[in-house]
């Protein structure tokens, strides 16, 4: 995944008035001698600040309107300037000549002057804290004896950007006058010091702890001094130790006079700090947005259709590539745009505007029907915009009833006069006649009237009742037209002014304030709300389309009422840009016969149709479509991303189940997308696809939480009493971390960012270094195990350390933290925080704080804070470490309430809000009862929903942070329902590493209690939760949750523990109880649903909801399949066991997670080795008895070294382990089940892996149930020597790092380090009460005082060897030099420490080398010592020397190895011989008083004793005993009381080193080990323990040449041959034939198929008096007949090393002679010699003896290094010198060629596979290439140069090819040469190959690979360019004189054998597959190209058989038939594999 990038911008300041570019600033120009660089500057720095002082009126008050005084000069010349406002500026804008100084002088004092005045005015309070300041300055100095010298008024250091008055120092001078020069020259040095102490200045590897506003490193910017900076004096004087004295640990830093802390007040303006921003880009997501932005009406079916085909796929392609994808539609699901505030349509251009502009970018995706949409209502409308539409609307309303209203007078006036007439008598025709008919007119009034038929005109009335009539028609529909027309008093209505933003703007209200009806009652009641909504829009919108286009005459404002949702989104998409983006995918949809199916039902969800005409389209709306797509869309898009589609119309609209068509073009519109997408994101992964190296990992988690620190402290306000007081602390010595301790909710955090971001300025002018973690803000932060490797992993870095030397267990860590505090310096101080530590998990015990050290180093401080609840164990546990020492505590008060009011009105004031003082009042009220900063922020956040115009009674707030918290979950249920928050907030509770945001939509699509209200409510066309639904409520909750990095992936977590409890208490303990939230979680994790249908309400065969499928891994498609290109599914790795163990299931816990093979090698690979152990550590602190998850926790302990090399070796170590224990579970009843059922389908799977893995066939490794070690970690090279002290609770150590450590055993920690004690110290001893430490280095003792880490005594005028020990219960130090026996005693308890006695002692020696021996403690006055191999010990007083007892040995062959002294006993340690084989030892007690034998404990011949440890009682005696051959080692204990011997704690590696005094610490470390093992005894030593069998391991594999199906092996000392069936090793698990004593051990013993061939009866043979050693018989046993066949006597086979006999075919055997010059071929039918092949070496004697030495002689001359000028120079004698040297040179050289071949006898030879070919070398010049089929001398192959050997070579099968590793003796270079044996050329020599150990060659020898002894391969191609290849530093490669190379597979794959069996991808060059054992293997042999490989172990008879396994791996084809009885019913493996699977 991509890297973390943080960018990091400057905001510039510009100068505060307009200049025109072809006038140039006022700038002072130089004079002769003076700088005035720095002047200039600073100038125009403070102009520009004096600006940025007016701009900001809440900081400084506004300059005066009148103009300045200036000192401007004459001008150059005169310029008019008729603008009153340019006069006002031409002082600015004029040229001017070159002045004095004094003139800049007084420029700059004037300039002082003003901004004083203003300042001093702004921050009248500012003085008086600043004169204390200078009060408490002037004290010290005066303290100090230190007069400072009269202040320079200097404006640029008298003033912080904070207002404070900063003293004036003369030590800046010097930096402030550095020419440019000198400046850019320290700038460089300051960078380069910066990058040596681990900063990264210009490009940044870990992020830094700096102000994005304020940046605290620039302290001297433009002359400047940062806030709160005191002198460097005092910074000195505080950090001065004498060095003589230790400084108080404890100082009491409260008493210590600083500088006082200004009151932090974010109001203040930020002047000269640089504006950082940090742009936290959590790479490792790829986040994109598939957004389609349109109504959601007409575009269901793609919508649908995209959620169904195209994002699954989308979003497993971005996982197999390692990438996290977020799809967001959000649109779909919604029947509409309206919710109850009116926030949809912005909350989607909002979140569209976030996905373009995040650093991880986003793609959109755009679906184009053929409709507009309805303008969107806006949700806030200004001032005056609404009162100019409001006044527009009501005089146009007005005028509108008016004009109605007056026709309506005019018909009633009309009517009463027709009544009139009629009273007086008039006819119906004289009324018709004389009436006027004005008033029946209604073209002016549009309206629509019934027609008249018949009737044409007004005039045309037939009689006066239709006249009547026509009246009463328009008063009606006038009446009707004034009913309906819209009123302006709908917008007083629906808009209320709210005063609460600034500027005030009149606010939509919310629909249910209205219309109760909208969220109320039940579905039908809320329809006919939606529906009474609906209409009122329609009236609204009326208003505004009518008024708001004749009120509004702005362009850009007009959008805000005239636009749909589609247009503002594709605005945003496209508008926006200027280029051509390729953001954007555009699905263009057209339906071909729009126009003529206007008339259909649907077709109004289709396309936007006029609102006046029936079947039409509406003009605008369409115009814009057409508008769009044929020329905005082309313009803005690639082409390449518009794709268009064109349909027929359905009944219905796009109809995919009715209408074929409709479902060919979704499934081939949905195929484009796909490939597009695909296409895309594969570019984007392309780009941003990098190695995931540690320090990215680091830089992170790093990056969390400085972005937390930066968040948190540019906004903090007050607490400057605690400020100031911990700036004291940093200030001072105190040696012990200051612990800030408060309850919940009161600051803590916010206080601890704040000091992170100020420490760099109280520590002026010195680089410190701040780290800070926030205990809970990531998920490795709560584990204290990865917390402290985050934070020692960044020491590193800082300090400029390896990475590599950080451990991994916590122990280590522990020590490491501790070791590299010791790290910081003067120059290099450390400031550690460790925030919120009270939130730390239960592993390791983190929350009781013992890892914390007791003493700080010098230049480390330390800042904790956590709760001091007792709940949290955190702060009782800081009191115990540190003991109640209230100097160190200090307890964060309750904010006082004008604080909270400062802050609140900042906070109100960065939001552009106020509130009324009623509202404010409530808040303030509340807060007096919870004094609290979070209580007040989450006030803060609930009074954001308060209007103006809310009623006081409904501004309420709660008592509690918790009651708050859950008083906005309440209003959250009311606003987005009360299933979808319940079970969503419940889900963010119940998670383990919080959850990301697909996650969420996933598992809530799997709620049926959220689906059901969903589908109520919303009716989404697939029973899916839409993703607007999760969306709204996540930015409602932004300001409760915080997003995360986890393993990758965002996830959402709870911002504080509060608001966790308060969830928890609402949702997971009342509500809904917290397993059903866990087993929802788990069956999503396991991926129950991700491909089945999910029974549901009203459908028991269920729906898919079309969640995301779960695996382990993610790959692509045409993967390595080795695991490389893989990507862990690391949220279902972690979460799963989580939940269902929260879950209560668990039966699924075991299968699912801690015993399935897939999930346990997921957590590996994808975290960590002690992540996983932690794992089952948490299982087992749940299910302490449960047997299986013991064993698997120790399997995976006892393999923590194989894992460590490779973890793809999980399937073979645990079978390695677990094969015998599971084969012999069986049940004792046929219904009874077996005690490990999960460990036995564990065991099934992993035989079937998903990568390859070695399989072994039988147990080959060390069994889980024995004793376990822990680990001490602290040193960074291998350790030399060990010690423990007397009662066993402390050990010592000295390393190859030059430092010895002093360990507390009991808690695992470095007490003491004492540096340059010497890099090879071989021995180290404990005196006088653990006071000193005395070490051995060569022939030097030293003497340490621990107490001061100092050499006391040192002694190396001796140049013998010492060995010492301490007698006087460590009183005096003895030492036995070798050599000479000289023993010498120290008093180390008197001064001076003088040497006391000396003697020489009876020399017993046996051994020339490391001979003396002496007990290493001894309790009075007296010292055992001894010479090594001898029969006695003798016992000397050390105070006169004088020997005074000898202890003679009870038997005569023991040889004495180790001494011993208990309060009881001398104790000898001997040897002895044990029957013919073997040695025994035994223990010899002697009496202390006389040295009289007592009695002897015996021991058994597994023992094998170097030093010998008695433990602290004197009970037992403890040896540490490793065997070289087999690699192994074990504890050997001897109960001296009882004599009973016992072996324990079997462990892999030879434990050289090891001490014990206490059974529970007993300590072992292997020759390169940088830990110790820690052994706890107790458990075992008093347990009865089955005594060792000697068991010979195999030593020799051949497979049968004629059924490769068997295997042949040999045991050591000619021990059994046993034969194995390889192809039913799984079945069989032990040899088919075993056969013992066939041979004595004497005999030679050689093996061909079934044949056993027998060399015995060993004697002399006087044929022609020449008497030689020879087999007189031999013996032929038949393996298949079980039984011997034939013997031959009298024959005469010359005796050879075992190895060099080879059985060919036809009973031949094949040897050497008897003086090794050729070969022998012996018939074994008759015992006698068929053939000789001798070496034809006549053709090479013959050229050797016509060799023209004098021509090789002149070519020598010839050749000679020689330069041209010595050549001219050259005498002619000195060339005849030279001449005569280089034939006699060539002479010599010949002679010693003859004298080769006369004298060669073969040294080694090969033998081809075949058996027909052979190459013998003679260690000579040449070697031979020998036919062994035709008997005859082939070919020779000859060097002038080098000594050919076969010691590392390799020949193919045939034979043909051989290649060799040789040495140019001329040339001095090492070669690797390939040889063509039949034709004896070198057809190939690779140069410079030196330190080769292995070769392996391809039959065609096209590959050689090479095998180095620096844990390197090489891969030789000889016929390719470039063509060698080089594979460095592979774990496990440890090449020796027993490694091979096997190419096998057609030349495709290797099988090394180097320690560890690995096989090899070539063409690649990669590792597919590792078996590391934990014995040393002794011999392999490969069969079957190289799927199956056999090898032998030391100690073990069976031969172990791997095969090469995957579940995707074809079968293994078995070659031959059964031979030796197999039962016919069993199966091979591959055989019951298929059965499996069928």
């Amino acid at each position: 995944m991509p890297t973390a990038v943080f960018g990091v911008k400057e905001n510039r300041r510009f100068h505060p008035f307009s200049m025109p570019k072809n006038r140039r600033a006022v700038r002072l120009k130089s004079i002769d001698g003076v700088q005035l660089q720095n002047v200039n500057t600073r100038i125009s720095s403070l102009i520009k600040a004096a600006d940025e002082g007016r701009k900001r009126a809440n900081a400084l008050p506004p300059l005066p309107m009148e103009r300045e005084p200036t000192f401007h000069r004459t001008p150059r010349g005169f310029v008019s300037l008729q603008n009153p406002d340019e006069a006002g500026e031409s002082h600015w804008q004029k040229k001017y000549k070159r002045v004095s100084f004094e003139i800049d002088r007084k420029v700059v004092t004037h300039l002082r002057r003003k901004l004083n005045k203003r300042l001093d005015d702004k921050y009248q309070s500012t003085d008086a804290e600043s004169d204390e300041e200078k009060k408490t300055e002037e004290s010290v100095t005066k303290t100090n004896g230190k007069m400072n010298e009269k202040e320079d008024k200097n404006i640029f250091t008298k003033y912080s950007e904070l207002g404070e008055k900063i003293p004036y120092r003369n030590q800046f001078r010097k930096s402030k006058l550095l020419s440019s020069d000198e400046c850019e020259k320290e700038q460089v040095e300051s960078q380069e010091d910066g990058e040596m102490n681990g900063d990264f200045p210009a490009k940044q590897v870990l992020p830094e702890i700096k102000d994005q506003v304020a940046n605290g490193s620039d302290e001297t910017t433009n002359g400047h001094l940062s806030d709160g900076d005191e002198s460097d004096e005092e910074l000195m004087t505080l950090s001065k130790v004498a060095a003589n004295e230790e400084p108080d640990v404890n100082e009491n830093f409260r008493e210590l006079q600083v500088s006082p802390v200004q009151t932090p007040v974010v109001f203040r303006p930020i002047t000269r700090h640089k504006a950082r921003e940090n742009s936290d880009n959590m790479a490792d997501i790829l986040k994109g947005d598939v957004h389609p932005p349109c109504v959601a009406e007409n575009t269901e079916a793609e919508r649908s259709t995209f959620i169904e085909k195209v994002y699954p796929e989308l979003r497993t392609h971005c996982r197999e590539h390692g990438f996290e994808l977020q799809i967001h539609d959000l649109h779909w699901g919604l029947r509409d745009d309206s919710t109850e505030d009116h926030s949809l349509p912005s909350m989607c251009l909002n979140y569209l505007r976030k996905c373009q502009t995040s650093p991880s970018g986003g793609i959109v995706l755009v679906v184009l029907g053929n409709k507009y949409g309805s303008y969107i209502l806006p949700s806030v409308i200004p001032v005056d915009d609404f009162h100019a539409i409001q006044e527009q609307s009501l005089h146009e309303w007005k005028q509108k009833v008016d004009k109605m209203r007056k026709r309506i007078a005019e018909i009633e006036s009309a009517s009463q006069d027709r009544d009139k007439k009629i009273q007086q008598g008039l006819t119906e025709g004289q009324i018709m006649e004389v009436t006027k008919k004005d008033h029946l007119k209604t073209q002016d009034l549009n309206i629509k009237l019934e027609e008249t038929t018949g009737k044409e005109s007004l005039n045309m009335f037939r009689n006066l009742a239709d006249m009547v009539k026509r009246e009463q028609q328009i008063i009606k529909a006038l009446k009707v037209k004034e009913e309906t027309m819209p009123s302006p008093h709908l917008l007083s209505q629906w808009y209320k002014l709210d005063e609460n933003c600034l500027p005030p703007v009149y606010r939509l209200q919310n629909i249910s304030s209205v219309i109760k009806e909208y969220s109320r009652g039940d579905a039908r009641t809320r329809e006919s709300g939606r529906i009474m909504w609906n209409e009122t829009v329609q009236k609204l919108r009326k208003l505004l389309d009518q008024f708001a286009d004749l009120a509004i005459k702005d362009e850009q404002s007009r959008k805000n009422y005239f636009s749909s949702s589609l247009e503002q989104e594709l605005d945003q998409c496209l508008l926006n840009n200027d280029d051509v983006t390729e953001d954007v995918i555009v699905v263009n949809r057209n339906i071909t016969d729009l126009l003529s199916n206007l008339g259909d039902s649907t077709m109004a969800d289709y396309a936007d149709l006029s609102s006046t005409q029936d079947k039409t389209l509406s003009e605008p709306q369409t115009s814009y479509m057409q508008k769009l797509k044929t020329e905005i869309i082309p313009e803005k898009v690639d082409n390449n991303h518009i794709l268009n589609h064109e349909i027929e119309w359905s009944k219905g609209g796009v109809q995919p189940a009715q209408n074929r068509a409709h479902h060919l073009y979704l499934d081939r519109m949905s195929k484009q997308v796909l490939e597009v997408l695909k296409r895309e994101f594969s570019c984007h992964i392309t780009e941003h696809v990098q190695q995931i190296d540690p320090t990215s990992k680091l830089y992170q988690e790093i990056s969390q939480h400085v972005s937390l620190c930066q968040e948190r402290g540019r906004h903090f306000q007050g607490r400057r009493e605690l400020l100031q007081t911990v700036k004291s602390y940093i200030r001072s010595k105190c040696r012990l971390p200051l612990i800030l301790h408060g309850k919940a909710g009161c600051g803590k955090t916010a206080l601890a960012c704040k000091v992170a971001l100020e420490t760099q300025k109280w520590f002026k002018g010195i680089k410190s270094h701040v780290i800070i973690r926030t205990v809970g803000r990531t998920t490795a932060s709560r584990n204290v195990r990865t917390l402290l490797r985050s934070v020692c992993l960044q020491m590193s870095h800082i300090f400029g350390s390896k990475t590599e030397e950080v451990p991994m267990e916590f122990k280590g860590l522990v020590n490491d933290f501790a070791q590299r505090l010791g790290h910081a310096s003067t120059a290099d101080p450390l400031v550690l925080i460790f925030d919120a530590v009270d939130q730390l998990s239960d592993e390791h015990e983190g929350h009781k704080m013992s890892w914390l050290p007791k003493e700080l180093p010098h230049n480390v401080k330390m800042i904790i804070t956590t709760n001091p609840e007792e709940q949290f164990e955190s702060f009782p546990g800081l009191m115990k470490v540190y003991g109640s020492n209230k100097d160190i505590t200090i307890a964060i008060p309750n904010m006082p309430q004008e604080d909270a009011e400062s802050i609140l009105k900042y906070w109100l004031q960065h939001d552009n809000r106020e509130l009324t003082q009623h509202q404010f009042d409530v808040i303030i009220k509340a807060y007096n009862k919870c004094s609290l900063p979070l209580y007040l922020k989450l006030a803060f956040m609930e009074s954001k929903s308060w209007s103006s115009f809310t009623e006081i009674e409904n501004c309420k707030l709660s008592e509690t942070i918790t009651k708050l918290a859950a008083l906005k979950f309440g209003k959250l249920e009311s606003k987005h329902g009360e299933p979808l928050v319940r079970r969503a907030l419940g889900y963010i509770t119940a998670s383990r590493e919080g959850i990301a945001s697909i996650e969420m939509e996933d598992i809530l699509s799997l709620d049926e209690a959220v689906m059901d209200d969903v589908m109520a409510n919303y009716r989404p066309s697939k029973r899916r939760c839409p993703s607007v639904l999760w969306i709204r409520l996540l930015e409602d909750l932004s300001d409760l949750l915080t997003p995360t990095l986890t393993y990758g992936v965002i996830t959402y977590v709870w911002a504080h523990s509060q608001f966790h409890k308060a969830a928890d208490d609402r949702y997971l303990q009342n509500r809904d109880k917290a397993p059903s939230y866990h087993k929802v979680m788990a069956e999503y994790f396991q991926g129950v649903w991700a491909s089945k249908p999910k029974p549901c309400t009203g459908s028991e065969k269920g729906v898919l909801r079309y969640v995301s499928k779960q695996p382990f891994y993610y790959e692509p498609c045409e993967n390595n399949h080795d695991g490389s290109d893989r990507s862990y599914n690391v949220r279902k790795v972690n979460e799963l066991p989580y939940h269902l163990l929260n879950s209560q299931q668990i039966a699924l816990y075991k299968s699912e997670s801690l015993c399935h093979f897939e999930w346990i090698h997921a957590k590996l690979c994808g975290t960590s080795l002690r992540s996983l152990v932690e794992e089952y550590q948490t299982g087992l602190s749940v299910e302490p008895t449960d047997s299986e998850l013991k064993m698997m926790s120790d399997v995976i302990q006892l393999s923590a070294k194989a894992l460590s090399k490779d973890p793809r070796q999980l399937a073979s170590q645990i079978v390695g382990r677990l094969a015998t224990i599971i084969a012999n579970d069986i049940p004792r009843a046929p219904g009874d089940p077996p005690r490990y059922p999960y460990i036995h389908a564990l065991l099934k799977q992993a035989h079937e892996p998903s990568l390859p893995a070695l399989i072994p066939s039988i147990r080959c490794l060390t069994e889980p149930g024995g004793i376990l070690f822990d680990l001490l970690s602290g040193h960074t090279d291998p350790i030399t020597a060990v010690e423990v002290t007397s009662d066993g609770g402390k050990a010592f150590t000295a390393s190859k790092d030059n430092t010895m450590k002093m360990w507390d055993l009991r808690t695992g920690k470095v007490m003491k380090t004492i540096h340059d004690v010497g890099t090879n110290i071989t021995r180290i001893r404990v005196g006088y009460n653990v006071a000193f430490v005395i070490t051995v280095e060569e022939n030097v003792i030293q003497v340490w005082n621990l107490r001061y880490s100092e050499r006391v005594l040192r002694v190396d005028k001796y140049p013998d060897p010492p060995v010492i020990g301490m007698a006087g219960e460590g009183k005096y130090l003895c030492a036995l030099f070798d050599g000479n026996n000289t023993l010498r005693t120290w008093n180390l308890n008197k001064a001076g420490y003088p040497m006391i006695s000396e003697a020489h002692t009876e020399n017993h020696r046996v051994y020339k080398d490391n001979s003396a021996l002496i007990a290493p403690f001894s309790f009075d006055e007296r010292i055992l010592h001894a010479s090594r191999g001898a029969n006695c010990a003798l016992v000397n007083n050390v105070r006169n020397g004088k020997q005074v007892l000898s202890l003679k040995c009870n038997d005569h062959s023991s040889a004495v190895i180790s001494l011993g002294i208990s309060r009881d006993y001398y104790i000898v340690a001997c040897r002895q011989h044990y029957m013919q084989l073997h040695e025994i030892y035994q223990l010899e007690l002697f009496d202390l008083k006389r040295g009289k034998y007592l009695r002897s404990v015996r021991g058994c011949i597994h023992d094998k004793i170097k030093d010998l440890h008695i433990n602290y009682i004197g009970s037992h005696a403890i040896a540490i005993c490793a065997s070289e051959e087999t690699n192994t080692s074990d504890i050997a204990v001897w109960n001296i009381e009882t004599e009973d011997h016992k072996h324990l704690a079997r462990h892999a590696g030879a434990s050289v080193l090891g001490a014990c005094a206490d059974f529970k610490y007993c300590l072992t470390a292997g020759r390169n080990d940088k830990t110790l093992n820690i052994w706890n005894l107790t458990g075992k030593i008093n347990q009865s323990m089955p005594r060792l069998k000697k068991q010979s391991g195999v030593y020799q594999i051949m497979s049968m040449t004629k059924n490769p199906r068997y295997a042949v092996a040999r045991q050591f000392n000619n021990g059994p041959v046993s034969v194995w069936n390889i192809a039913r090793a799984k079945q069989l698990k032990s040899a088919v034939r075993i056969e013992r004593s066939l041979s004595d051990s004497s005999d030679i013993v050689v093996v061909r198929d079934t044949k056993v061939v027998v060399l015995t009866d060993k004697g002399i043979a006087n044929a022609k008096d020449n008497a030689r050693p020879v087999f007189q018989t031999v013996l032929i046993y038949d393996l298949l007949q079980k039984k011997f066949v034939k013997k031959i006597k009298k024959c005469f086979i010359t005796p050879c090393p075992s190895h060099e006999y080879v059985m060919l075919k036809d009973e031949m055997l094949l040897g050497l002679s008897e003086n090794r010059s050729h070969f022998v071929i012996w018939n074994l039918k008759n015992g006698q010699v068929e053939h000789r092949i001798r070496p034809m070496l006549k053709d090479l004697e013959k050229k050797i003896a016509e060799t023209d030495v004098m021509s090789l002689a002149k070519d020598r001359c010839h050749t000679a290094k020689l330069t041209p000028w010595e050549r001219r120079v050259e005498s002619l004698s000195a060339k005849q010198r030279r001449r005569d040297a280089a034939v006699d040179i060539e002479r010599q050289r010949v002679e010693e060629l003859k004298k080769e071949i006369s004298s060669s006898g073969i040294d080694r030879y090969l033998l081809s596979g075949d058996q027909k070919i052979a190459v013998a070398s003679f260690f000579a010049h040449f070697m031979c290439v020998f036919d062994i089929e035709n008997h005859t001398h082939m070919t020779t192959l000859e060097s002038d140069t080098s000594m050919l050997s076969l010691l590392v070579a390799s020949l193919t099968h045939t034979g043909n090819y051989l290649v060799q590793a040789n040495y140019d003796e001329e040339q001095r270079t090492s070669y690797v040469t390939l040889w063509d044996c039949f034709e004896g050329v070198v057809k190939k020599r690779l140069k410079n190959e030196s330190n080769v150990m292995a070769l392996g060659i391809s039959e065609d020898a096209s590959k050689v690979i090479i095998g180095k002894g620096n844990k390197e391969i090489h891969i030789w191609e000889p016929q390719k360019t470039p063509s060698l290849r080089k594979i460095k530093n592979i774990d496990g490669l440890e090449f020796n004189e027993l490694s091979k190379i096997f190419i096998v597979d057609n030349d495709t794959r290797a099988v090394v054998f180097a320690g560890d069996i690995s096989v090899w991808d070539i063409e690649r060059g990669v590792v597919l597959a590792v078996f590391s054992p934990d014995t040393k293997i002794t011999c392999c042999h490969v069969v079957n190209s190289g799927r199956v490989i056999t090898f032998g172990l030391h100690d073990i008879p069976e031969i172990v058989i791997l095969k090469l396994m995957s579940s995707d791996m074809p079968s293994i084809e078995d070659e031959g038939e059964d031979m030796f009885g197999e039962k016919p019913a069993e199966s091979s493996d591959e055989d019951e594999e298929e059965e499996d699977d069928g």
